[in-house]
C-alpha cells in the first residue's frame, strides 16, 4: 500500500538496506523527492518511511546519528529570512556571522542594564545641583537633565519612523532621520529660551510650564520636519501614500501619549488614595481598594491601550497597507510598549501599596484578628 506523504513531513531514507536511516523532508510528492538539508539538492532514495514509523529505539538512534552529523558539517550561514530589503540582505551575511550565543548574550546585557544604569544616573543627577528648597537650577535642568530624555525620545521616534514609513523607490535618506533626533532636543532647549525670556522661570508656575517642553518640544519637532521628510526623499509619486502612512503614525503616537498622561493620573490618585486624601478608609477596605486598582489596570487599562494599536493596524491596512515584514514589526513593536508600560506603572503601584503585614497588624489592634500574633512578612 503506497502512503500519501505531504511536502514538509519529517521521514527517514536510505538507498541500501545496509546503510543507516538518514532524517530528510518532504521536497515534492511527485514524484516523492526529498531534502537531506535545507541547501542539499532534491534526491529520490529506494527506501523511505515516516519517522513515526520506526520503533523508538531506532528513532533515538537516526536522531543521535543526525546531531552528531550536523555538529560535524560546516552548513554555512543561513540564507536571509524573507521580506528583507536589498541593503538588509547585503549586510545579513555579516550579521549572522557574528550571531553566536556569546555575541547575542553580550548584547541582551547590554541591553538590560544600560536602561537601568543610565536611568537611575539621570534620576540621580535630579538634585545634584539644585538652588534650596527643591528647586533645580535652570541651565542645568535645561541642558543635562531634561536633554537627556529628549535626546534618547528623539532617538526612538527617529527609529520609529525610519522603520514604519514606507521605503522611497531611491532608500530612505539616513540625514533626515537624524535630522529629527536632533530637531527633539533643540526644540525643547527654544522653549526653555522662551520661559527664560517672559521671566516665568522664577515663578510658581514653572513647574507646570517646563513639564509642557516634552509634548510642546516633541510636537514642533515633528510638525516642523514633516514637509522636510516628504519632500526630500520621496517623487511626486509616492507622495500621497507616503502622507497617509505619516498621519496614521501621528495619530497612533497622540493616542498613545494620551494615555500614557492618563497613566500618570492613575498613579495620582492611587497615591492621594494611599495619602488618605479621600478619607481615612478601614485597612481592608483599603486593601480591597488597592487591590481593585491593581487588577482594574492591568485587566482593564491595559487592553483599552491595546486597542490603540489595534485600530492603529486598522487604520495602516485600510489607508497605507504596510509589507508583512512591517506589519509584524509593528505588532511587536505595541507589545514592547504594552509590557512597558505594565511593569513601570504596576510597579510604582505596588510601591506604593500598603504592606501586607501593615495591614493585618491594623486589622489586629483593632481587634479583626485576635488570634493573629507577631504577623510578618
Amino acid at each position: 500500500m503506497a502512503l500519501n506523504y505531504h511536502v514538509g513531513q519529517l521521514v527517514v531514507v536510505r538507498d541500501d538496506e545496509e546503510q543507516n536511516w538518514h532524517c530528510a523532508r518532504i521536497y515534492q510528492t511527485s514524484p516523492v523527492l526529498v531534502k537531506l538539508r535545507p541547501r542539499s539538492s532534491p534526491s529520490k532514495y529506494k527506501f523511505m518511511k515516516p519517522l513515526e514509523a520506526l520503533t523508538e529505539h531506532e528513532a533515538k538512534n537516526v536522531l543521535a546519528l543526525e546531531q552528531q552529523l550536523r555538529n560535524g558539517m560546516d552548513l554555512g550561514p543561513d540564507p536571509p529570512p524573507m521580506g528583507l530589503t536589498a541593503e538588509e540582505q547585503t549586510a545579513y551575511p555579516s550579521i549572522a556571522a557574528k550571531a553566536n550565543s556569546s555575541f547575542l548574550t553580550v548584547i541582551l546585557l547590554i541591553g538590560t542594564l544600560s536602561p537601568v544604569i543610565l536611568n537611575n544616573l539621570w534620576l540621580m543627577t535630579a538634585n545634584v545641583v539644585n538652588e534650596g528648597d527643591g528647586h533645580q537650577h535652570f541651565w542645568w535642568y535645561t541642558l543635562v537633565f531634561d536633554n537627556y530624555f529628549m535626546i534618547v525620545k528623539g532617538l526612538m521616534f527617529s527609529a520609529f519612523f525610519y522603520a514604519f514609513l514606507p521605503e522611497p523607490a531611491k532608500g530612505h535618506r539616513k540625514w533626515l532621520y537624524w535630522l529629527l533626533a536632533i530637531m527633539w532636543p533643540l526644540f525643547s532647549f527654544l522653549i526653555h529660551m522662551l520661559w527664560l525670556a517672559v521671566n516665568t522661570v522664577g515663578s510658581d508656575d514653572a513647574w507646570g510650564l517646563m513639564k509642557l517642553n516634552f509634548p510642546v518640544g516633541a510636537s514642533a519637532a515633528v510638525f516642523a520636519w514633516m514637509p522636510l521628510c516628504l519632500y526630500g526623499q520621496y517623487s511626486r509619486e509616492e507622495r500621497f501614500f507616503a502622507t497617509k502612512r505619516f498621519v496614521v503614525i501621528i495619530v497612533i503616537l497622540v493616542a498613545d501619549l494620551i494615555f500614557i498622561s492618563s497613566s500618570h493620573l492613575v498613579l495620582l490618585l492611587f497615591k492621594a488614595f494611599g495619602d488618605g486624601e479621600f478619607g481615612a478608609p478601614d485597612p481592608l477596605v483599603r486593601a480591597i481598594v488597592e487591590l481593585a486598582f491593581l487588577l482594574g489596570f492591568m485587566q482593564v487599562y491595559l487592553p483599552l491601550l491595546g486597542k490603540v494599536w489595534q485600530i492603529g493596524l486598522l487604520l495602516f491596512d485600510t489607508l497605507a497597507p504596510m509589507k508583512d515584514l512591517q506589519r509584524q514589526r509593528m505588532l511587536y513593536f505595541a507589545t514592547v510598549i504594552l509590557d512597558m508600560h505594565r511593569y513601570m506603572y504596576v510597579r510604582e503601584m505596588m510601591y506604593m501599596t500598603a504592606k501586607v503585614y501593615d495591614v493585618c497588624d491594623r486589622l489586629r489592634d483593632g481587634g479583626h484578628l485576635h488570634g493573629l500574633q507577631g504577623f510578618r512578612v
